[in-house]
């Protein structure tokens, strides 16, 4: 009898991409001129310099769904830099990188060198040939209730959702609510890259370099929120779908030989599924075996009868590091809290003091004061989790009551 292999027996070296396949740009190039070339906003290019040293990678998700960088920004200033995944690390753990930095195009890294990419594709496509895998992941994957609206719905209502729902696409239905297309950022990016025409006048006090400055900054918000067109004029009308109850293999070979990266599930012509390399993607990832982090919660002494608090505070913190490890992994998250009273003793804030290590070395401390426990750990979470932002995206903390380092 043969056993089947374990999904983290799969590792990346066996669906390496050769760098030859993988778009580039130089940190010079702008913004609008290189997502131009992306066929979908989960896919990456990756930024050399002169030298042909890699300085990091470029997504139409983060430049423009949540940033909103001008079309004309200097690619260097929106680099994010990846985590570096090796080529012995397992495909469910990369799943969860992707998931959780939404690009599914990554490099794979050899003694701080770019060898190679692996791609969400590639990980679907072996999917498909492992009954193993497969019947594991059946396990795990689960069809979302599609975000729809009308066709006629303007662009600028389409992208608010695609925002507000975190989300790369919409299904779009008509009158009588049956499927009409599909729409997803990659298909608004020309809104993004045609030159807006201006709606105000710029003072004629100014230097031509302040308003060139003034029409970058509102170069891409003109574009998005001036435009009245409807979705119909970007839709993709040939949408793949498959009946209700259709089986998930079925689903797979339906999307990797149409080659698109969504299916919706209908029902009598009616959208009421939809599966995407997300929710594969997903799945694959819920399979890692759950790493546990040393998370260490130390209250002060003062806190201890404040139980109830404590707790909710434990629980902010240990879905905090969930989330975060999936785009870094974690060395270890240390909070611990300090007890500020007033002279007349009455009154008190909790400081909370939140350290978070990478395993990279790159370590962040935090403070925030609120007036209980939980309502200070949500709040250093908050700003640690903007602050790791800013640092994965290559961007400088404007704030205060912060620290960043790497220890040797």
């Amino acid at each position: 009898m043969t056993v089947a292999a374990p999904i983290s027996s799969f590792a990346v070296e066996n669906f390496l991409e050769d760098l030859s396949l993988i778009k580039k740009c130089s940190p010079i190039d702008r913004v609008g001129s290189v997502l131009n070339q992306l066929m979908s906003s989960h896919d990456s290019i990756f930024v050399y310099d002169q030298h042909y040293h890699f300085m990091g990678l470029i997504s139409a998700q983060q430049a423009w769904l949540y940033h909103r960088y001008p079309a004309r920004t200097l690619v260097t200033h929106v680099l994010i830099h990846p985590i570096e995944i090796s080529k012995k690390t397992p495909i469910n753990l990369v799943a969860k990188y992707m998931i959780g930095t939404k690009i599914y195009t990554l490099p794979v890294f050899e003694k701080g060198q770019v060898i190679g990419a692996i791609k969400a594709d590639s990980i679907i496509k072996l999917i498909l040939s492992d009954k193993n895998m497969l019947d594991q992941l059946k396990l795990n994957i689960k069809v979302n209730t599609p975000i729809t609206a009308d066709m006629d719905t303007p662009v600028k209502k389409i992208y608010a959702l695609l925002k507000k729902y975190k989300i790369s696409r919409v299904v779009l239905v008509n009158k009588t609510d049956a499927l009409a297309g599909i729409i997803s950022l990659s298909d608004m990016l020309p809104i993004f890259v045609e030159p807006a025409q201006r709606r105000t006048r710029t003072s004629t006090k100014l230097t031509s370099n302040q308003q060139l400055r003034i029409r970058e900054k509102t170069y891409d918000a003109e574009q998005i929120l001036l435009r009245n067109e409807r979705a119909r004029s970007f839709m993709t009308n040939s949408v793949i779908s498959v009946p209700f109850k259709t089986s998930l293999k079925t689903i797979l070979e339906t999307m990797q030989s149409a080659k698109i990266h969504s299916v919706v599930i209908v029902k009598e012509n009616r959208p009421v599924g939809f599966i995407s390399r997300h929710d594969i993607l997903k799945a694959l990832s819920k399979l890692c075996p759950k790493e546990q982090l040393p998370i260490i919660f130390q209250p002060a002494a003062e806190q201890l009868k404040e139980q109830l608090y404590q707790e909710v505070g434990k629980l902010q913190l240990q879905h905090f590091v969930e989330k975060v490890s999936h785009r870094k992994p974690l060395e270890s998250v240390k909070m611990r809290f300090k007890l500020i009273k007033n002279p007349s003793g009455k009154t008190k804030i909790y400081e909370a003091h939140l350290n978070i290590q990478l395993k990279s070395g790159q370590y962040f401390i935090i403070k925030a004061k609120e007036r209980r426990i939980d309502q200070s750990v949500n709040s250093a979470l908050k700003k640690a989790e903007q602050l790791m932002d800013y640092y994965w995206s290559g961007r400088k903390w404007p704030h205060k009551n912060f620290k960043v380092g790497k220890k040797n």
